[in-house]
């Protein structure tokens, strides 16, 4: 299946037009094949990969150690049509279809390995819901301190809903962000999902950007030109540890953030357990008393129970691995 949503890139959208220019001159000269090698169409390997592999629009009809051929996936004069429609508007280009974005039937469907926030469950959920269906994103602040599941929420939605670009905040920074995004904007035009991870690492680039996409608008430079598209429907779900380091101008269009707040030991254990049996596939009793002497010891970490669970194959090991681990936690705290 091809996916069109190429043809926002300008350097791949050239090469397909080049391509289709090639096939068309073969076709008048009466051949009776229609592949094409990279010297044909002037293309480099790594994006005409991208467009076998990522998009669907190339196929590899036949490779060796000296030559590879490709030809169109589907027939030309689809291709010309679909041009010649992106090149009239493309400002509507890139909505999903009708169905296409699949959400899971209920909450705990989609985020079922989370201990507890179900009032955050639905919620997220709902909106998700309501965005599929068409509708204008809500953006999703989640603020809390660590190890309470805020990313681990944006794990569950990579996984069953898709349609997502992660970007972590301090590797976002000098450009970095703007390359995610466009990264995203060329696989999935105006819908879909951007995923950030301490937000409140970006540098003042990646703000402006990010205010622009909060807004419905899409602003970001491209090989010295500015590709500007309104009405996206790019939703933003972000994570920090805390508001403080947010800009208001961001903040606020967010609306009201949803604050986690650190698991007791009850709750820790049943995270704990619920994280390792149904993510990692780690046998329940073992994680069980891992999670029951990781608690003993004050931590509320799911991370650092997932850290044991992987090291250890019995229960015997557990006691070794914590002494291991913390025997110079005094000097480090």
């Amino acid at each position: 299946m091809v996916d069109w949503t190429f043809l926002y890139n300008p350097k791949l959208r050239e090469i397909v037009k080049r391509a289709l220019e090639y096939v068309k001159k073969l076709k008048a000269e009466g051949k009776s094949w229609e592949d094409f090698e990279l010297a044909d169409i002037g293309a480099q390997w790594w994006d005409v990969r991208k467009l076998v592999y990522d998009y669907g629009i190339f196929k590899i009809t036949y490779k060796s150690s000296r030559h590879t051929f490709y030809a169109f996936a589907v027939p030309i004069e689809e291709v010309e049509k679909m041009l010649s429609k992106f090149e009239v508007s493309p400002d509507k280009w890139g909505e999903p279809k009708e169905g296409e974005i699949k959400v899971p039937d209920s909450p705990e469907e989609l985020f079922g390995v989370i201990e507890g926030y179900d009032d955050y469950k639905w919620i997220i959920w709902k909106g998700l819901k309501k965005w599929a269906k068409g509708g204008k994103p809500p953006h999703f602040l989640l603020v809390g301190p660590p190890s309470t599941a805020k990313t681990l929420f944006l794990e569950c939605i990579e996984n069953k809903v898709g349609r997502t670009i992660y970007v972590a905040g301090e590797s976002a920074r000098r450009g970095g962000f703007v390359e995610r995004i466009l990264e995203g904007f060329n696989r999935w035009g105006k819908a879909w999902i951007l995923e950030v991870d301490e937000i409140g690492r970006l540098d003042s680039d990646a703000l402006k950007t990010l205010h622009n996409l909060m807004e419905y608008r899409l602003d970001i430079p491209v090989s010295g030109k500015q590709i500007s598209v309104k009405n996206v429907r790019i939703m933003v779900i972000a994570t920090s540890n805390t508001l403080y380091n947010v800009p208001e101008t961001i903040r606020s269009r967010f609306g009201q953030p949803l604050v986690f707040s650190a698991y007791s030991e009850e709750q820790y254990i049943r995270a704990a357990v619920k994280a390792l049996t149904e993510l990692e596939g780690i046998p329940k009793e073992l994680a069980q008393e891992i999670a029951v002497k990781t608690a003993k010891m004050g931590i509320r970490d799911v991370r650092v129970a997932r850290q044991i669970a992987l090291i250890v194959d019995s229960k015997d090991e557990i006691d070794k691995a914590i002494k291991i681990l913390f025997k110079k936690k005094d000097v480090l705290v």
